[in-house]
């Protein structure tokens, strides 16, 4: 099993992405291999990446505990000045020093 990834254009020249849980089958009359959606996810723009997030972990559960994926490091944000020789701000911590 696979992501998909389908693209296609709005009249307006845009790009649409749409996201698929996908699996590739043989098919021995065609001679090749045909991907089968399983699950469409919707507009790449518009994924509840927390359902994504808890589909992950769902899944995890079932490997054992030393082929299960280790959780995503926490991201933490700094914010920097827009000045271009300033250093960042002395309020956040961004691991700098």
């Amino acid at each position: 099993m696979y992501v998909k990834t389908t693209t296609r254009r709005n009249k307006s020249g845009s790009e649409i992405r749409s996201l698929h849980l996908a699996h590739s089958a043989r098919d021995s009359a065609a001679g090749r291999s045909v991907p089968t959606i399983l699950h469409s996810f919707g507009r790449e723009d518009q994924l509840d990446r927390d359902a994504i997030k808890r589909l992950v972990a769902s899944l995890s559960k079932l490997l054992e505990p030393a082929a299960a994926l280790p959780p995503p490091p926490t991201r933490s944000w700094c914010s920097w000045s827009h000045a271009p020789t300033a250093a960042p701000s002395s309020s956040t911590n961004c691991g700098i020093g």
